[in-house]
């Protein structure tokens, strides 16, 4: 709180005003810079000794001092209106109290008006400042932590007013020389300050409620317009590869110049790529030991469909890239936009679903060009389940090679990759599970996966395979090595989910601004954010198979990336009706923006809807 002040100070609930002189005695703030308010009138707060000495003090280096001013009601506080501009850059409460013996419910009422208010008064980049006493606030902060219930949960009370809580940092009564705890239970005495935490929190954007859910959109690509499920839409059209500053940028950015200067490597940059293809795209056929090789089939999720649709955009909406759908009936639209396309049929699209399939055209500039080594990045579009390193969204580069030996080509890669990092590769062969990738082009047989670890001690994430890929004319042989650019950029900068990759909140961004972006590590600009958990349980449809993965579209539909985190807790079959039901359990959390927990509430009512008008579910 003793921070260096650009424009004004605001404190409330000042008990003697001895945390006022303190700052400006300290830090040094001019007195045009603070206004220093309480609860208190200027008769009753005689009772601390003091007051009137502090008082003067204030007033005396110019400090403006109010009484009668309500914490949870300062856009109405008659001090505050008289001002010509009555906003401040900071907003200090120290140990807030409702007063006398009161109990965890009242306080926490008193932080969540207080929050609301403050942050009608607080400029844009403004901070407030919450100093509580041991225990009081609820976080791992506290040493020891108090139970939930047991605290004022003031990170919950301040998500309510759009606050997420960047920094928690001691408080040390004995750093300000003039202060002097008083208030305990409304009177002139002292409380415990030690192993106070005073709560830093700045405004976020909020998880928003959507009013209606909205199944499909249309992509607009090139002469022809398809529906897509609608949560994928800005997602198509974020770039993040080519978005300068962001951390996927800077990585193939740098594996690129690295990759050209160690194997002569030609880079396709696909920064307009077309994520429309035609045919059922590729899928895993002899899959092996799929539990031991889990992470290498996550390469290859099954592809979204697309159907194309006849209905003329509007020119506005072709530049937008998006446009609405038409009116059709809900149940079959979502059903066939939300399906795993099948077996190639004529006219049948769908969006990449992977860097392979963008091999065509590579070979075709191999053998014109004379290049033996290119490579090329994209996003990818697969369905997947929901999870906190899992995204129906990716980003893969392949490197396809063809002549030199592959063994030295893949390590000569693993090479670069350390070097672009400073993460080590661990290549393992799977030549014996016989894993191939069926395409339309041909089948490419997966021979071994490649391991990024932090230091050659642990054990490490599938970050890559190797495929070896013949021409059908046999007149080129092909190694390709698939890189996940999602899981490498999360290792390297310890970013704990995937769904910070697409945060629009600057403070996640600017952390990467500087040319050594590759190397810095991510500094969480939301601690302790909240985590709410919903359960929806339901009998099943008995004229339907019920398939997992659609309820996890149906969810992302809904809450988009807040709910990290879907699981079955319960299943069983009742032996009297033969009806099938089951239980999943919701994590509704957000490391970016404000989640209050009426929103996740919102969120939840909304999901079981959906899901039953959708899949046919009764709800229980």
């Amino acid at each position: 709180m003793e921070a260096p002040l650009e424009g004004r100070l605001l404190l409330v609930g000042e008990g003697d005003f001895s945390l006022a002189v303190a700052l400006v005695s300290k830090c040094g703030f001019h007195g045009d810079q603070v206004l220093a308010t309480s609860l208190e009138t200027e008769e009753s707060i005689e009772k601390h000794h003091l007051a009137s000495r502090n008082i003067q003090i204030l007033r005396d280096r110019g400090v403006r001092v109010c009484f009668d001013v309500d914490a949870t009601e300062l856009q109405t506080c008659a001090a505050l209106q008289v001002m010509e501009d009555a906003r401040f850059t900071r907003i200090i409460f120290n140990f807030p109290h409702a007063g006398g013996k009161s109990n965890h419910k009242k306080n926490r009422t008193l932080l969540n008006n207080f929050f609301s208010s403050a942050v009608k008064v607080l400029t844009p980049g403004g901070q407030v400042m919450v100093t509580l006493c041991r225990g009081q606030g609820g976080t791992p902060a506290d040493q020891p932590m108090r139970a939930w219930h047991d605290s004022w949960q003031v990170v919950s009370m301040a998500a309510n007013a759009s606050l997420i809580l960047t920094q928690v940092v001691p408080f040390s009564a004995e750093e300000f020389q003039e202060y002097n705890s008083v208030g305990f239970r409304s009177l002139d005495k002292g409380f415990h300050t030690e192993g106070a935490l005073t709560h830093v929190f700045e405004v976020a954007e909020s998880v928003a409620v959507p009013d209606g859910v909205q199944d499909t959109g249309e992509l607009v690509w090139g002469e022809r317009t398809y529906t897509c499920p609608r949560y994928l839409e800005h997602k198509l059209n974020r770039t993040l590869l080519y978005s300068l500053h962001h951390p996927l940028h800077q990585l193939r950015a740098v594996l690129e110049e690295l990759m050209s200067a160690e194997l002569g490597s030609q880079a396709h940059h696909l920064d307009t790529p077309s994520v429309v293809k035609e045919g059922s795209g590729p899928r895993l056929v002899n899959q092996g030991d799929a539990q031991t090789h889990a992470a290498v089939y996550d390469f290859f999720p099954p592809p979204y469909s697309l159907r194309e649709s006849f209905q003329c955009p509007s020119d506005s909406a072709k530049e937008d890239g998006i446009v609405e759908e038409k009116e059709q009936d809900e149940s079959e639209r979502f059903t066939n936009d939300l399906t795993p396309v099948g077996d190639n049929l004529s006219g049948q699209f769908h969006l990449r679903s992977g860097v392979i399939e963008e091999l065509p055209p590579i070979v075709s500039l191999m053998a014109t060009s004379g290049v033996a080594c290119h490579m090329v990045s994209c996003d990818m579009y697969g369905q997947r389940v929901i999870g906190q390193k899992t995204s129906c969204v990716g980003h893969q580069m392949m490197v396809v090679s063809r002549d030199g030996n592959p063994d030295e080509q893949v390590w000569a890669i693993s090479r670069v990759v350390q070097k672009a990092t400073g993460l080590y590769s661990d290549i393992t062969s799977v030549d014996d599970e016989n894993i191939a990738v069926s395409t339309d082009f041909g089948e490419l047989r997966v021979s071994h996966e490649i391991q990024v670890v932090s230091d050659q001690k642990n054990t490490g994430d599938v970050c890559g395979c190797v495929l070896n890929w013949t021409c059908p004319d046999d007149k080129m042989k092909l190694i390709l090595v698939v890189l996940d650019l999602n899981k490498i950029v999360m290792k390297v900068h310890e970013i704990p989910v995937l769904s910070l990759l697409w945060s629009t909140d600057p403070r996640f961004k600017n952390q990467f601004a500087d040319n050594t972006g590759t190397m810095v590590k991510y500094k969480p600009f939301s601690l302790y954010s909240m985590k709410f958990f919903h359960d929806l349980s339901f009998w099943e449809n008995p004229t339907r198979q019920f398939e997992e993965q659609t309820l996890h579209d149906i969810v992302r539909e809904v809450a988009r990336d807040v709910v990290t985190d879907v699981r079955m807790i319960d299943s069983y079959r009742d032996s009297e009706t033969d009806r099938q039901s089951r239980c999943y359990r919701m994590t509704f959390q957000s490391h970016d923006q404000a989640l209050s927990y009426i929103t996740s509430w919102k969120l939840q009512s909304m999901l079981r809807l959906e899901v039953a008008n959708k899949m046919g579910i009764i709800l229980r």
